[in-house]
């Protein structure tokens, strides 16, 4: 047997003699385990390089000392207590490829040893986000993971959804090529730093975000710009991203860019741009095009 799916059903695993030698996928939806269940089932099965847990119960510690297993999916977490400290605990030498993502509830999880990520997507689901303000929005990243987080030194891609960073933490991505934000909430000091503690950064994309004032890269590295479906972060005012990228190759800007203006101060390298722009009101579209994009 290459691969097991599982709905709806209470795994037991105490005194059960498991052998499934060649197993590579495993998928658990709404299967109720414990810590001690799920190790052993990972230790009899020493091929496994797929585990994907879904709408389950957290239990205390995942271990995972399987050097073949390379890629973990969690979706749909909920506390298994109702007091307490409601923490996964991942230790997972070997792992490259996490994704955690849907209703996480009250629960965290914390990295203990995770030093071969390579990729990680954090794609929450957020109930209410009428008012995305910093103070009112979970600083998920900070929430989820805590400082090691930001420390991965092998992390080469990272995907973001509905997560707020922790103001003045120390950053250390320096693998990093890819990143993808959505709904991410952070003002251009905040983005100037990332970028900074990001040598090897090769494409930034900003989805559903707040524009702020300024984007300034200096990272010769970094060739790719996307940005869609911004909105402007102050009612009043100008409401203009100021964008200083010297070497960058690729921008796109697309979507719904409300009241926001794009102002180019320094793209000399500039070889390709996608302006793909969705409007809402065409009654008068002069008004709507004037100055979308200044120099």
């Amino acid at each position: 047997m290459l691969h097991l799916a599982v709905f709806y059903v209470e795994f037991a695993v105490r005194g059960v003699v498991i052998s499934w030698k060649s197993l590579k996928t495993v998928k658990f939806s709404t299967v109720v385990l414990k810590h001690e269940e799920i190790g052993k089932l990972l230790s009899d099965c020493p091929t496994l390089e797929t585990l994907e847990l879904s709408c389950f119960y957290v239990f205390r510690h995942l271990e995972i000392n399987n050097s073949n297993l390379k890629r973990l999916k969690l979706k749909d977490s909920w506390p298994a207590y109702e007091e307490g400290d409601h923490t996964l605990e991942i230790a997972a030498p070997y792992l490259q490829h996490l994704e955690i993502s849907g209703d996480i509830d009250d629960v965290k999880s914390r990295l203990v040893n995770v030093s071969s990520l390579v990729s990680v997507e954090l794609i929450f689901d957020i109930t209410c986000v009428q008012d995305l303000q910093l103070e009112k929005f979970v600083s998920f990243v900070d929430y989820a993971f805590g400082k090691l987080f930001y420390t991965c030194s092998s992390l080469r891609t990272l995907a973001l959804s509905n997560c707020a960073f922790d103001r003045g933490v120390v950053i250390s991505w320096k693998s990093l090529k890819t990143v993808k934000f959505s709904t991410v909430v952070f003002k251009h000091e905040e983005i100037g730093k990332l970028l900074s503690d990001c040598p090897t950064l090769e494409t930034l994309e900003l989805s559903c975000f707040y524009a702020f004032r300024h984007l300034e890269i200096k990272n010769s590295n970094l060739k790719r710009i996307k940005l869609k479906d911004s909105w402007p972060a102050y009612e009043e005012g100008d409401h203009t991203l100021e964008i200083a990228a010297p070497y960058l190759q690729h921008l796109e800007i697309s979507g719904d860019i409300d009241d926001v203006k794009s102002r180019l101060v320094n793209v000399s390298s500039l070889v390709s741009v996608e302006l793909i722009f969705e409007i809402t009101c065409v009654s008068n579209l002069q008004d709507h095009f004037v100055y979308v994009i200044e120099t």
